[in-house]
């Protein structure tokens, strides 16, 4: 199950209020530091009260986007989602004995140099039948998030109608309801969240990337430029005897091990100069 959550992980945002209901009970132990951390996340968000005349909208409202929102839609959009754009991803990253190897032996890919058959071969003697394990899970995996979303929907309805209530007046409300009362509101509603997952979209954005990538390197040296007169941030390696006893004292760690830990990645490690410590 692990790999097989791996690759869904834009899923898991979504996912972290209703892990247990949808039966991934095993997982628990596991995902407890990411739940702590999206509780953090949600507490995060102050939300102010409605106020009186907020909330004498929200039944109005409610009902508004129960029309929006149809029984059941949730679930559509996530049965599309996966026949037009996460099929396809799962597809693309199917577990390999590799990765799987190195998840079982708790080490990185990079320091296991087998062929592919020797990869197979390693892995079957920890997982005989890994290969069948992962197809299946894929196989699992677009029921269990249909049901993961239909689980949601009360959860989204109550955040939708609050915010109707407290976006929109009266009037607004029986005008935007009349709209979604007709045949073509209801078609434009539950239309207009399963066409979000539509492969002409996903390939647009797709197409994007590039440009955002762009975007992204510009606005990095834009930042550069905004701090490029405060002082380098420094290394373990760039501070002084002194300060890296201190620092190491503040840890409750040794300098042999924070000069081991930090320059490990570059195989720097100088066993002679740790002796002055």
């Amino acid at each position: 199950m692990k790999t097989l959550m791996a690759w869904a992980a834009p899923l898991a945002l979504l996912a972290a209020p209703i892990l247990a209901p949808v039966g991934v009970a095993a997982q628990e132990a596991e995902a407890a530091p990411e739940l702590d951390l999206f509780a953090g996340l949600a507490q995060a968000f102050t939300v102010e009260p409605l106020t009186a005349e907020q909330q004498a909208r929200l039944p109005r409202a409610a009902a508004l986007v129960e029309r929006i929102i149809p029984p059941g839609s949730l679930q559509e959009v996530m049965g599309s989602m996966f026949d037009s754009f996460l099929s396809p991803m799962a597809t693309a990253f199917q577990p390999d004995p590799v990765t799987l190897l190195a998840q079982g032996l708790n080490i990185e890919t990079y320091e296991i140099t087998l062929t592919p058959e020797q990869a197979e071969t390693a892995v079957a003697l920890l997982d005989p039948a890994w290969r069948t394990r992962a197809e299946r899970e894929a196989e699992a995996l677009p029921a269990l998030t249909g049901r993961m979303m239909s689980g949601m929907e009360p959860t989204i309805r109550t955040a939708m109608s609050e915010l109707y209530a407290i976006h929109f007046t009266d009037s607004e409300l029986a005008d935007i309801d009349a709209f979604f009362a007709t045949p073509s509101g209801t078609s434009y509603a539950r239309k207009s969240l399963t066409m979000s997952s539509d492969p002409r979209l996903m390939a647009t954005m797709m197409g994007e990337m590039p440009a955002l990538f762009e975007a992204m390197a510009s606005m990095e040296a834009e930042v550069a430029a905004l701090t490029a007169d405060l002082p380098p941030a420094r290394g373990f390696a760039d501070l002084s005897a002194t300060e890296r006893k201190g620092l190491a004292s503040l840890l409750g760690m040794t300098v042999e091990d924070l000069e081991y830990r930090t320059s490990w990645d570059s195989g720097e490690y100088d066993y002679e100069d740790a002796a002055e410590y």
